[in-house]
């Protein structure tokens, strides 16, 4: 609850929401920005972790040839990057 409505009122509105909800003071604002940081650098993580995955799978999925024949006419598909740099002429 303090996450969702922090996304939408001030640290010492979740406070007093908190407080006029429940009847007591139950959560400083201080410690509703801590639950809410926390919670930020756990999904962070979750996201981090998902993504080296993912780069993990596309990785092992993609296999880059040291060297390619440009000019052989049976090649199905030819994949060329280049970094634009070269020298003129």
């Amino acid at each position: 609850m303090v996450a969702y409505y922090s996304n939408r009122l001030s640290y010492k509105e979740v406070e007093d929401l908190v407080k006029r909800i429940s009847g007591e003071k139950i959560l400083s604002d201080q410690k509703i920005w801590e639950i809410v940081a926390n919670k930020a650098i756990e999904i962070s993580s979750k996201w981090e972790q998902e993504i080296v995955e993912s780069q993990q799978k596309i990785t092992k999925a993609i296999e880059i040839a040291p060297t390619v024949d440009i000019y052989e006419a049976q090649a199905q598909e030819i994949l060329l990057f280049v970094d634009e740099v070269s020298p003129k002429g």
